[in-house]
């Protein structure tokens, strides 16, 4: 079994992360001219399945306009898909596992404990608290190109020391240390976040209220809003208006109430895109809008959700992810190729003026090549991995994706093809399914994941499951 301290030595091991994050960061300056604005909008728990613009039966009429702003990108995928890890690789560009952040952040975190375990994870491995010490955010970049950088929002990597506002963003608002609110109806939560909301204010509004004030405020200079949602992340509480129409065109129960929220954020989504064109900022202002893993719920075509155990299937890593920029990109454009949440970091270095090479050991690539359509994403595979259950890593090379299990077993599937996942091709493509095999084996051993054998498995341990969903 890995302890706490091999996993930092091993798994964290760049030649000292903790200690040397900080110190790979470029001198501070200023913005490029024509820097754009940026609004990176990040919405919990909504699969790729449940926006209009997929061509599915879900109404996200402003979501869809925005997709027809800008590129769609039809494969994308959260590099390690659940909720905390799947922030922390956005926000640094690293990959989670490097990172530490294997697992969601548990509800109670003891002050100075700096890792947690997982009864049900087969690996037994140990999850960081939050985002490592020094870590490099996005927001850090940006500062250092001369943007004001704001966080709104669901954080959920730690609290105190470990909040935005010590992690490259000049303020946040709406933030607290918890994983979901009590409540989408004011009073949220017992924290003082958010106290002045009257009763029955409903959450996903007071956001956007927020995020539309900073917009008006800052529209005299270069800022980064990064506005993450806690929609559509449970409890399933619409606002009670939107779920009366719901209910009259039929729905009832979870279904009414998962819709309305579904319409609060994309009427959020519109009300921003609105108080940018306002504020006479759009045509260089890039939207940025992704989801940090796929829904609670399985929805056809793709398998699986974000349960324990089906998380690695494409109904739970592949997610939303368009970009607008009336400036620069194409409207209406798409991309079919891999990319991951990663690879939002140091796109945003390069649309900001900056310079990616400034930032060692991303795992992200820039798609500002692809954005303005001139170049390919500049990567053979992406790697997925989570330590909860036997399911727990994920290769994807063009069509192929392998599923790796840590009983030893493999699944390979042609997913442009069987987008479904439902015709297992591993006994048949054997020459596939050990080259991906073997860069995933690669891959661990380089950060220090490879477990040795006799890894335990706890008794009443039940492959393909392991604990209650994120």
């Amino acid at each position: 079994m890995l302890t706490p301290s091999r996993f930092l030595s091993r798994a964290i091991g760049l030649g000292g992360l903790l200690a040397g994050l900080a110190s790979l960061a470029p001198a501070v300056r200023g913005a490029a001219p024509g820097a754009p604005n940026v609004v990176i909008l990040f919405a919990d728990d909504l699969g790729w399945s449940e926006v209009g613009y997929q061509g599915t039966r879900f109404a996200t009429p402003h979501l869809d306009a925005l997709a027809r702003r800008g590129m769609v990108f039809s494969r994308a995928y959260a590099a390690s898909p659940t909720c905390s890890p799947s922030r922390s690789g956005l926000l640094t560009g690293r990959h989670p596992a490097e990172l530490g952040v294997v697992r969601h952040l548990p509800a109670k975190v003891a002050r100075g404990q700096e890792f947690h375990d997982w009864p049900q994870d087969p690996a037994g491995m140990p999850s960081r608290n939050g985002l490592p010490a020094g870590a490099l955010t996005y927001g850090h970049a940006l500062q250092r190109l001369g943007y004001h950088t704001a966080f709104h929002g669901k954080w959920h990597l730690g609290g105190g020391e470990r909040f935005p506002v010590h992690f490259g963003f000049h303020e946040q608002v709406g933030t607290t240390d918890r994983g979901q609110p009590a409540s989408y109806l004011a009073p949220f939560w017992p924290d003082p976040v958010y106290q002045d909301a009257p009763p029955g204010t409903y959450l996903t509004d007071r956001q956007t209220d927020d995020a539309v004030a900073f917009i008006a405020a800052n529209r005299g200079r270069r800022f980064l809003l990064s506005l993450f949602y806690y929609a559509v992340h449970t409890p399933k509480i619409g606002r009670p208006d939107h779920v009366a129409a719901a209910k009259a065109r039929g729905l009832t129960g979870l279904a009414a109430e998962y819709d309305a929220m579904l319409r609060s954020l994309d009427d959020s989504v519109g009300r921003i895109v609105a108080a940018v064109e306002t504020a006479g900022l759009r045509e260089n202002t890039v939207v940025v809008f992704a989801s940090d893993q796929g829904s609670w719920f399985e929805r056809p075509p793709l398998r699986g959700s974000k349960e324990a155990g089906t998380a690695l299937f494409e109904g739970g890593a592949r997610v939303p992810l368009l970009v607008s920029w009336p400036a620069r990109v194409r409207a209406g454009s798409r991309c079919e190729s891999p990319v991951s949440l990663t690879d939002v970091f140091p796109t945003l270095v390069e649309i900001a003026g900056g310079r990616v090479a400034d930032y060692r050991g991303l795992d992200g690539r820039s798609l500002l090549p692809v954005l303005l359509e001139r170049g390919p994403v500049a990567r053979e595979r992406i790697v997925l991995y989570r330590s909860y259950d036997n399911q727990y890593a994920a290769v994807v090379e063009g069509p192929w994706k392998l599923i790796a299990h840590r009983d030893g077993h493999h699944e390979l599937y042609q997913v442009l093809e069987d987008i479904g996942e439902a015709d297992n091709r591993a006994g048949r493509e054997i020459g596939i399914a050990q080259r991906l095999a073997t860069h995933l084996a690669d891959w661990e051993a380089s950060l220090g994941l490879r477990l040795a054998p006799g890894a335990r498995f706890p008794a009443g341990w039940v492959p393909a499951s392991g604990g209650p969903a994120r």
